[in-house]
């Protein structure tokens, strides 16, 4: 016989309602499953309960404080106090009592919660929830002052490994050999970093971001410290406890950091903020020809018209002339936090920037036979030419086309010679003789900001991403030279 067909997710749905209603849910509350399959009982305001006690202790409670009774009567069929009749209660929601009746039935075996710890917990959360409502007042409406619902089509992943190790090289031997080998490429790993810092994802990297948690129902600060292009994650390191994880940002609720800015709020001084990219976007955070900002030093969020008269570039802290038109005096503790929240964004996506350069130069190293960074002692003929001389250099470079190496001759071979500083030569032939003259044996563990240059993509001197977008180091990777076989996974 064959198998029973899986029901599907509308069936699911329809029968996890028909369970609800049976029960005594209103017809107002809806249910979602999430990645385990688990049912997700959503209130009409929108908010999220793991089962239907829950749920119903939650009705009764709103019951009990709009002046219908806290439901802990009994009617004489309930065997004793806290039952509540099943006529009443459809009656009170407005539910078919037969329906009602089943679903009081089947859940008045269960033992009820204890009235003084349900009312511990409500006074616990309604104190939290006053603590987080404290805040200064600057210009601007109350922090993120709506909670998004969350939609059907946001589905977490599943956590994965880190995706640092994708970019990990496998060796290609010890040094000396002189062959370009290239395993990765023949077993499909990466092969090179494409690192574009200007992509939309790329530039998330160093920002601040907020993400919403789904399971506990609240914001995380965190900030963005990489961007792995093969499996389109980013890397959350978390304020609240320094925890790393790799997440698919396009899953998540966000409030990401943007541009930092001057904002203009009328009948207020000119004010350090910073733009915020919110996805997905509501109402309150999307409108044609407005930005939405986070003000520094006041935690106050803001809808601000997109025009030179109230957006101009922070530039550390720059006042230019339309900002100096304006005499009401501006706040300096907000400029201080802007400053230092600007160069910390700066300084975290230098570091990730470094951190590539030392993958792409780990593969260029690899396909180099690892003499990147090597002193070299070898014969060139075409020095002296014809008894030729013993030179020494340093290998920067090398060309897989060509299969030479880009050497940069020491002072004392400059001297002793008149010739270019460097030259690209195949220094393996037989009959050159090389010989590694560095101490240290094996690849180049930690090279130089020098050696890292050609492969710094993106690197900047400035100040984040205003005005000119700063002054690159490289206008793009090296590595990207060589061909890329296989994909970054």
């Amino acid at each position: 016989m064959p198998d029973k067909a899986e029901p599907t997710h509308e069936e699911k749905v329809a029968a996890a309602l028909a369970d609800g209603r049976a029960k005594g849910l209103p017809h107002d509350w809806t249910v979602r499953f999430n990645t385990q399959n688990r049912r997700k009982w959503i209130a009409p305001s929108g908010k999220l309960y793991d089962s239907i006690p829950k749920a119903l202790a939650q009705i009764r409670k709103e019951r009990a404080a709009a002046g219908g009774g806290d439901g802990s009567g009994g009617d004489g069929d309930g065997g004793g106090g806290g039952a509540v009749s099943a006529a009443a209660y459809a009656a009170a929601l407005g539910l078919d009592s037969s329906a009602a009746a089943e679903g009081s039935k089947k859940k008045s075996k269960k033992k009820k919660r204890p009235a003084s710890s349900q009312s511990k917990s409500s006074s616990k959360q309604t104190s939290r929830k006053k603590a987080r409502s404290k805040s200064p007042q600057p210009p601007g409406q109350p922090k993120y002052p709506v909670t998004p619902k969350i939609h059907e089509d946001i589905i977490r992943p599943e956590p994965e490994s880190d995706p640092e190790t994708a970019l990990d090289v496998k060796k290609s031997g010890s040094v000396g050999h002189g062959k370009a080998s290239v395993p990765a490429a023949r077993s499909g790993k990466a092969v090179t970093v494409h690192w574009d810092p200007n992509s939309p994802e790329g530039k998330r990297v160093g920002f601040s971001i907020r993400i919403f948690d789904q399971d506990d129902e609240e914001w995380r600060e965190g900030r963005v410290l990489r961007y792995d292009p093969g499996s389109c994650k980013h890397k959350i390191q978390y304020a609240d406890n320094d925890e790393c994880r790799w997440l698919r940002l396009k899953h998540e609720i966000i409030q990401c950091g943007g541009d930092f800015v001057w904002a203009l709020v009328k009948g207020f001084a000119w004010w350090p903020a910073q733009v915020l990219i919110c996805e997905p976007a509501t109402e309150t955070t999307r409108k044609e020809g407005y930005v939405y900002v986070k003000f520094f030093g006041a935690e106050q969020v803001a809808m601000v018209k997109n025009s030179p008269d109230n957006i101009r570039p922070f530039r550390n802290g720059e006042i230019d002339s339309v900002i100096a038109k304006n005499k009401k005096k501006r706040n300096p503790k907000a400029i201080k936090e802007a400053k230092l929240e600007q160069e910390k964004t700066l300084e975290v996506r230098n570091e990730a920037i470094r951190f590539y350069a030392r993958k792409a130069f780990d593969f260029a190293n690899n396909d180099a036979g690892n003499f990147l960074g090597k002193r070299i002692q070898f014969y060139n003929s075409f020095i002296n030419y014809p008894a030729g001389d013993t030179v020494i250099g340093t290998v920067k470079q090398y060309s897989s086309t060509q299969k030479k190496w880009l050497i940069l001759y020491d002072t004392s071979t400059l001297v002793k010679h008149k010739i270019d500083p460097a030259c690209w030569f195949n220094f393996v032939q037989k009959e050159c003789h090389y010989k590694i003259v560095d101490k240290a044996k094996g690849p180049k563990k930690d090279p130089s900001d020098d050696e890292l240059a050609p492969y710094m993509f993106g690197s900047t001197i400035g100040d984040g991403r205003n005005g000119p977008r700063d002054e690159p180091i490289k206008k793009s990777c090296s590595s990207c030279s060589q061909p890329l076989v296989g994909s970054l996974t």
